[in-house]
């Protein structure tokens, strides 16, 4: 015989279910990938955040972590970061502080997890995973000035650099000044190979002794507090010492953030690789989608300065010309003729930089849309 199910009876069913989902659901791991920042604290005693990433054979894996500081009498930060493959570990754990750099050597899901160190102490951490071959942050060219901030606490920013083998080079860095009780600048820089490898290094601020890049290949800026705790600006860049181009490898990128304006953020792509003696092609893109004026903008360097009242950032730095241009609705193709060899053989390894500006009605509160950054070494 079947009866009615009060409705009381059914709620309640309801909330048990909810909480026993509600605990299955705390212990499934948030899917994170490369390049990703992640934060949180460890609330409860025993408590362990989970998180996994897919993870392929040959990845150089670096993660950063950072976690909260318990003064005297324990004088320790208390969290740990784990990384493992099903049941094997991958590297050693980060106590406290610190990073991991490890190679791959399996394809797959893998987990990372923090807890407190005693599996008691609660608070805060921070961590970012990347890889360093190549790292996701942006491209940059010998003599750039790559000015940035470390935003939250855990985390870190790179920038890739293509050298040749046996070119001399020189790291500059210089960070923010923390002064009393701690009177010190409180980033470091690193230049890491694609196997993770520390190849040069400065703490704080200053110039490193020369060193020599020893194979060709893309090599890794990397930017971190000290502590992995604290925030503020940098500024890095890798000046070129030997007699001849540390990078004789033609390249294109685009670099930092632009700024939308009507239909999206106005393009700025190189359809060719910036070789001397051939013809460059980029596409100039419109953001409007109505024809319009734009400004093109080129330099020697790279800058990252918000322009107040417009909403975008300039990126180009040492301005050589701004050229005003007038672009269809739905964009141009532009073809440059690049000087051959030997003649203009000083321009191998030279990095420029360019941005595009749109008159944009809907680029507000300005009327000026921004692209990305371009970024052309010459080769």
């Amino acid at each position: 015989m079947f009866r009615l199910v009060d409705a009381s009876f059914l709620s309640r069913l309801l909330i048990v279910a909810a909480l026993s989902l509600s605990g299955l659901r705390a212990q499934i791991p948030t899917p994170i990938a490369y390049g990703d920042y992640r934060s949180g604290t460890i609330s409860a005693a025993g408590q362990v955040a989970r998180f996994s990433f897919v993870g392929a054979a040959g990845d150089v894996l670096r993660v950063s972590f950072g976690s909260e500081y318990y003064g005297y009498p324990t004088s320790q930060y208390i969290h740990r970061l784990d990384v493992r493959l099903g049941a094997a570990p991958v590297g050693g754990p980060i106590d406290g502080i610190g990073t991991l750099t490890q190679a791959l050597t399996s394809s797959g899901t893998y987990l990372i997890e923090v807890r407190a160190r005693n599996n008691q102490w609660t608070g805060w951490y921070g961590f970012r995973l990347d890889k360093l071959n190549p790292s996701g942050g942006d491209k940059t060219a010998f003599y750039w000035n790559n000015q940035g901030s470390i935003a939250q606490a855990g985390t870190f920013e790179t920038y890739t650099i293509w050298a040749d083998a046996n070119s001399v080079a020189a790291l500059h860095f210089t960070s923010e000044w923390w002064g009393y009780p701690y009177n010190l600048y409180i980033h470091y820089a690193e230049v890491l190979d694609a196997a993770g490898n520390q190849i040069e290094t400065v703490v704080g601020n200053g110039t490193s002794a020369t060193f020599t890049f020893p194979s060709s290949g893309y090599y890794t800026i990397f930017i971190a507090s000290r502590d992995f705790t604290r925030t503020g600006w940098y500024s890095v860049d890798l000046q070129c010492m030997s007699t001849t181009p540390c990078a004789t490898q033609a390249e294109a990128f685009n670099f930092g953030q632009g700024f939308p304006g009507t239909l999206s953020t106005p393009a700025l792509t190189a359809q060719s690789l910036p070789l001397l003696g051939s013809n460059y092609d980029l596409f100039f893109g419109n953001s409007s989608g109505q024809s319009t004026s734009a400004l093109f903008v080129i330099g020697f360097d790279r800058d990252n300065t918000p322009v107040a009242g417009y909403g975008g950032t300039l990126l180009v730095g040492s301005i050589l010309s701004v050229l005003p241009l007038a672009l269809p609705a739905g964009g141009a193709p532009v073809s440059i003729p690049l000087p051959g060899v030997p003649g203009a053989s000083f321009l191998i390894g030279l990095g420029m930089s360019a941005q595009l500006l749109v008159l944009d009605g809907g680029a507000l509160p300005g009327g000026w849309a921004f692209s990305r950054g371009l970024g052309s070494i010459f080769g």
